[in-house]
């Protein structure tokens, strides 16, 4: 692993904090966009969290796999991820 100066770490932080309230801004606008041109509030909230689960697993899954050696989808406790994820649709 390389190594990264604290100024450097300091510098990427930042850069990554503006880009995220960047993105979540966007989200936000194209959300209220979405909902004055007619759409149904609960499939723009569906479409928001499906589209960024699947864009986060493809990104962060190789990462997870050469770090850890596992797949990014196993679970020591399955039944609580379940239980967890039925909380969440409610």
């Amino acid at each position: 692993m390389r190594h990264v100066t604290p100024r450097a770490s300091l510098w990427l932080g930042i850069a990554i904090l503006v880009s995220g309230q960047w993105t979540l801004s966007l989200l936000d606008t194209a959300g209220k966009l979405l909902v004055q041109a007619g759409y149904h509030v609960v499939m723009i909230s569906w479409m928001r969290y499906t589209i960024n689960t699947l864009f986060m697993a493809v990104t962060l899954a190789p990462y997870y796999h050469k770090r850890y050696g596992k797949s990014l989808l196993h679970a020591r406790q399955p039944g609580l991820q379940i239980f967890r994820a039925a909380l969440l649709l409610l």
